[in-house]
């Protein structure tokens, strides 16, 4: 029997594409929005919190521990005093909103979680005008126009193809007070 310490290639690979840069790179667009607009339209990329919540709903771990206590036995939880690390690799969605004084305009939603790829929204009307340009970061797998990117170079050419979109020029204008 093979000796090979199958964990090793996991502290010496560089294989995980993380999304540590994506929001950065994102708020660096929406920086670079305010300044070529002599600050007349705004951006922001932000969390958005989606919360279920229902009277009759109670956690897993709730139920684990009622179950445990009645039947006399330790939980894992008393076992363990470390948090559960399944947090860790969340996902989160995200919105890029730009605005003026009075109006505001969702460009895309983004379902970012710690490594690539990243699923994007953009908006209907863009899709439909930047359509061929977008199609290279399309999910087929979707019946809803939903693209991938997957590293940070294709946030740059992602980020490209809606900007030149008329809805987004028109926006940007018309928001801007053009």
């Amino acid at each position: 029997m093979d000796t090979e310490n199958l964990w090793e290639d996991l502290f010496t690979s560089n294989d995980i594409n993380t999304t540590d840069s994506f929001i950065s790179i994102i708020d660096s667009y929406a920086q670079d929005l305010e300044s070529a607009s002599s600050n007349k339209v705004h951006a922001r990329f932000t969390q958005i919190k989606i919360t279920e919540s229902s009277p009759l709903q109670i956690s897993q771990e709730y139920a684990q521990t009622v179950k445990s206590v009645i039947q006399g036995t330790k939980t894992e939880k008393d076992q363990l005093s470390q948090k559960d690390a399944n947090s860790l690799y969340d996902t989160n969605r995200y919105a890029f909103d730009i605005y003026g004084d009075e109006y505001k305009f969702r460009v895309f939603t983004a379902d970012v979680g710690p490594v690539y790829p990243v699923r994007v929204k953009p908006d209907k009307d863009i899709c439909h005008e930047v359509e061929d340009d977008l199609e290279r970061f399309l999910d087929l797998y979707t019946e809803t126009l939903n693209y991938w990117i997957n590293d940070d170079e294709a946030v740059h050419s992602f980020f490209k193809v809606i900007i030149k979109s008329r809805k987004m020029q028109f926006m940007v204008k018309r928001l801007s007070g053009d």
